[in-house]
């Protein structure tokens, strides 16, 4: 394993917290130590030149502790390796430490709309960016509820429990194709 510090930067005067201010804040430079190995190794390396492992900050992408320039000293003096931010992150991702941020997909949203007569028990349900289903719909039709789910079928299901309709099954079980 390989313990990693990158270069000092300067923080804005303006740190959001009192602690922030205390050790980062003011002017004052800070750094990132970090591996790309076992993060238990990390811990150790880090109550050895004195950190406490409630400084540790688990990111998801880059956990790592905060050093001021002194205990980066401290760190070098103990063996961490000096490094450009880039290449602590590129060993990280090379080791497959931590994997690449991936953002969830966004729901999907699924309108209910009624017809314009009630008591047809008439209902036209569709994806929201469907704007041809939408200009189908009759004059006075109203909209009941916008669903947000994941798929086509978690969509439908979601409907029929709000209709009070027994649970929506494919017509097709799920991974087949009609014949």
């Amino acid at each position: 394993m390989t313990v990693m510090v990158d270069e000092l930067k300067g923080w804005p005067v303006r740190a959001s917290s009192a602690q922030a201010r205390r050790h980062f804040g003011d002017g004052k430079s800070s750094c990132h130590m970090t591996c790309d190995g076992d993060l238990e190794e990390l811990h150790a390396f880090a109550k050895k030149i004195g950190l406490r492992r409630e400084w540790f900050q688990d990111h998801p992408v880059a956990p790592h502790y905060d050093l001021t320039a002194r205990r980066r000293a401290a760190a070098v003096a103990a063996g961490a390796k000096e490094v450009p931010f880039r290449e602590q992150s590129r060993a990280r991702h090379e080791k497959k430490l931590v994997p690449r941020y991936v953002p969830p997909e966004p729901k999907k949203k699924y309108e209910l709309w009624q017809e314009s007569d009630p008591a047809s028990g008439s209902y036209s349900f569709f994806p929201e960016d469907n704007d041809s289903a939408r200009r189908l719909l009759e004059p006075g039709a109203t909209l009941m509820k916008v669903f947000e789910a994941d798929s086509w079928e978690d969509a439908r299901r979601q409907q029929n429990e709000f209709l009070g309709w027994e649970p929506w099954e494919p017509d097709v079980p799920l991974g087949e194709e009609r014949a």
